[in-house]
């Protein structure tokens, strides 16, 4: 008789784990693709492993999912989330139910931890039905060695240095300039540190300008894509930028800004040849009244906002508000009778989202007229912070 056990993983089962996943988005249990794509994730030890829930069968590994929690920073507030994620299932077990049964732990997992916002990244349709909807925005950037060498004729007298796991003045600096950022993760030791920056394969530099550090970015193998930038302004990081494509073998590289960072939005926008809105990541919004309330206030520090006030149901949750005042801005859990109600789909979409909110769901003309002001709310994604 098959014998199935769900549990958490354990120090000791890191190999294991490892050789699963490989097998089940590879085929081969020796690819390391998991390995050397997500290096920050791969320690054997009790509070590694645990972030785990695997599915066995008659004591072999058929399958498992990561639930990786972490703190972010959005304005002056902060939030939990938690990436769902390296979820698989070897080929020859599935059909069985297992998938439904680690995303089901995984949900749980989610509640028990009383997380804000949960993350992951897969097909759409196939996630939709745990709650998880495209949210967010980044800006993808295309910058070629034409539009550098028309921005900067002569140069920029950049130079980039590669960044080892074990320079800690680097590291320090690279930390320092990534907590600038409105919207930041809570990224842990320096060797955690490192390992974000080199996710999937991406390798990391300092920028220098005069004989001095003035920014860093992390880059794929062939330098064709930036994953990660940042620097002491936005005309610097601009320069910075235009001399990475300048120097490399690319033509033209791809990176990525953010809605909230809108002095380097305007500085790259002037130079760049394409600059095109994509959605950031998808997320399950466990908390809409937090997640709302972080981002409209980082919203009017960036804008003054139209005062206000709506209201909007959501199944499952209840009424969300959202105020406007002269002295206040703010988003909580109300009593009061919503102006419409939404699936929390809908309004990951309608809030969080690209679209314009009345595109997204019908609307009376006062939530209308208060909503298209305030929205779209600034929320981005870095891909590096994936564990």
């Amino acid at each position: 008789m098959m014998k199935t056990e769900l549990r958490y993983l354990h120090a000791g089962e890191m190999n294991a784990l490892s050789r699963m996943l490989n097998t089940a988005f590879t085929g081969d249990p020796d690819s390391r693709h998991f390995e050397e794509g997500l290096p920050k994730m791969w320690v054997d030890d009790e509070e590694h492993m645990r972030r785990h829930i695997a599915v066995f069968e008659d004591g072999v590994m058929a399958g498992a999912v990561g639930i990786y929690p972490y703190d972010v920073q959005i304005g002056e507030k902060t939030l939990r989330f938690a990436t769902v994620g390296n979820i698989g299932v070897l080929r020859q077990y599935r059909g069985r139910g297992y998938m439904q049964a680690l995303m089901e732990a995984a949900m749980a997992e989610l509640s028990s931890h009383r997380i804000d916002v949960s993350r992951l990244g897969g097909l759409r349709t196939r996630y939709e039905r745990w709650g998880y909807e495209m949210c967010g925005t980044n800006y993808a950037v295309r910058l070629s060695k034409r539009n550098a060498k028309e921005a900067y004729p002569d140069g920029t007298g950049m130079t980039f240095v590669p960044v080892a796991a074990g320079d800690t003045a680097a590291l320090s600096f690279i930390r320092t300039l990534y907590r600038r950022a409105a919207i930041a993760c809570e990224r842990g030791c320096d060797r955690d540190l490192f390992c974000t920056l080199c996710a999937w394969k991406n390798r990391p530099y300092l920028a220098y300008c005069g004989g001095e550090a003035v920014g860093y970015l992390c880059a794929s193998p062939d330098g064709a894509s930036v994953a990660e930038h940042g620097a002491v302004d936005a005309e610097l990081q601009t320069a910075m930028l235009c001399a990475w494509v300048m120097q490399g073998d690319a033509y033209e590289i791809r990176a990525e800004v953010y809605p909230w960072d809108a002095p380097l939005c305007r500085a790259i926008g002037a130079v760049c040849e394409s600059f095109t809105a994509v959605p950031a990541t998808q997320c399950k919004i466990l908390s809409p009244d937090r997640f709302a309330d972080a981002l409209l206030s980082l919203k009017s520090a960036m804008t003054p906002l139209v005062p206000g006030t709506v209201s909007i149901g959501i199944g499952g949750f209840g009424t969300l508000v959202m105020e406007v005042t002269e002295g206040e801005v703010r988003a909580y859990r109300g009593e009061d009778s919503p102006a419409c109600t939404v699936d929390a789909l809908t309004v990951t979409r309608m809030l969080f989202g690209m679209m314009p909110p009345d595109l997204c769901a019908p609307l009376s003309e006062q939530t209308r007229r208060l909503l298209s002001a305030w929205l779209p709310l600034p929320f981005s994604w870095n891909g590096q912070d994936r564990v």
